[in-house]
C-alpha cells in the first residue's frame, strides 16, 4: 500500500486548516471571557474608588472634629484655672480654696459668660494645631 503525495498534502491540509479554527474558535471564546473579565473589574474598581473616596472623606471629617475636640478641652481647662486663680488673688493664702468644677446644673445667679468662642467682631482667628 503506497500513499500518494497528494493525499499527504489533503492530510496535512486538514490538519492546517483544523488547528487554524481551533485557534480562531479558542481566541474568540477567551477573548469574550477577557473582555467580560475586565468588564467585572471596571465595575469593582469604580464601586472601590467611591467607598475608598467615601471613607477618605469620612477621615478628614473625624480630623477637624478631634481638632476641635482638643481646642474646646483646653479652652476649658484654661477657664478652669482662671476660675481657681482668681479667687487667689483676691484672698489671702490663708484661706483653703476648694476646686472650681464646671457643672451642667442651672443656678438661679447665673451670669452670662464674658469668654466666647467666636465673634463676628473678633480680630483673633482660631488656630488648631
Amino acid at each position: 500500500m503506497t500513499i500518494t503525495v497528494e493525499t499527504y498534502l489533503i492530510v496535512a491540509l486538514a490538519f492546517a486548516v483544523f488547528s487554524a479554527v481551533t485557534a480562531l474558535g479558542s481566541s474568540l471564546v477567551l477573548g469574550a471571557g477577557f473582555e467580560r473579565l475586565r468588564a467585572g473589574f471596571e465595575i469593582i474598581k469604580s464601586q472601590t474608588g467611591f467607598f475608598s473616596d467615601a471613607i477618605h472623606g469620612l477621615d478628614k471629617r473625624m480630623d477637624s472634629v478631634e481638632k476641635q475636640g482638643n481646642y474646646f478641652f483646653e479652652s476649658i481647662n484654661k477657664l478652669e484655672q482662671s476660675q481657681v486663680a482668681a479667687p487667689e488673688k483676691d484672698q489671702g493664702a490663708d484661706v483653703p480654696l476648694e476646686p472650681q468644677l464646671i457643672s451642667t446644673n442651672k443656678s438661679s445667679t447665673h451670669e452670662p459668660a464674658t469668654h466666647m468662642l467666636w465673634s463676628e467682631n473678633d480680630t483673633e482667628e482660631v488656630h488648631f494645631h
